[in-house]
């Protein structure tokens, strides 16, 4: 992945999540709980950002060897393979991934988890956003949502929006690097999904 982005922008030698022209935000490891007991999903992103705007992002599993990178406004590639996610607009029986990777106040979480329960939607947090990320867009969630937005998951956001997957704030606002929260759905349900979350924040 450093190797991919070093190709595109040989000239950084900025490495972290501060601010500069040109720089790298790289999320080393998503899930430290996860990797020091040996279980459970983690994963590696990062994001090429030019004058604050996110323009190339890049993700990896590890245990799955998923690799996934997109660049903005060409698509998201796995294998060299491009990735796109269904647009099925129903909410029945959907499965949402929460986050709070980065909160120091957890309330919130609570709130949006009691809202999924109250309107019949399934919840799962595995403990990496990363693995989140890929399963919204193999299908195998229908949406993702964090009241924090975490700039080292840059990364994780751009794949997801290049596959398709609608990535905004709770107001409905497209994600930069000083958004609060992320509420990010499959293209028919993100509407819906926002309409409820945004009770919940």
């Amino acid at each position: 992945m450093v190797n991919e982005i070093r190709r595109i922008a040989p000239q950084l030698s900025y490495w972290g999540d501060g601010r500069s022209e040109q720089g790298v935000v790289l999320c080393p490891v998503d899930s430290i709980l996860n990797l020091s007991r040996n279980h459970g999903p983690l994963g590696v992103m990062a994001a090429y950002v030019d004058r604050d705007e996110p323009v190339l992002g890049a993700l990896f599993l590890p245990k799955s060897a998923e690799f996934m990178i997109a660049e903005r406004g060409k698509g998201t590639y796995a294998n060299n393979t491009r990735v796109i996610v269904d647009g099925d607009d129903d909410l029945t029986g959907a499965i949402i991934r929460c986050d709070y990777t980065g909160c120091g106040d957890k309330r919130p979480v609570g709130n949006i988890i009691q809202v999924l329960i109250e309107n019949d939607l399934e919840w799962q947090n595995f403990g990496s956003p990363a693995d989140a990320f890929v399963a919204v867009i193999r299908g195998k969630a229908d949406g993702f949502v964090s009241p924090c937005m975490d700039p080292l998951h840059m990364g994780g956001y751009i794949v997801m929006e290049e596959a398709k997957v609608i990535v905004t704030d709770s107001d409905g606002k497209p994600l930069t690097m000083d958004s609060k929260s992320v509420i990010a759905a499959r293209p028919g349900i993100h509407e819906r999904l926002l309409e409820l979350i945004g009770q919940a924040l």
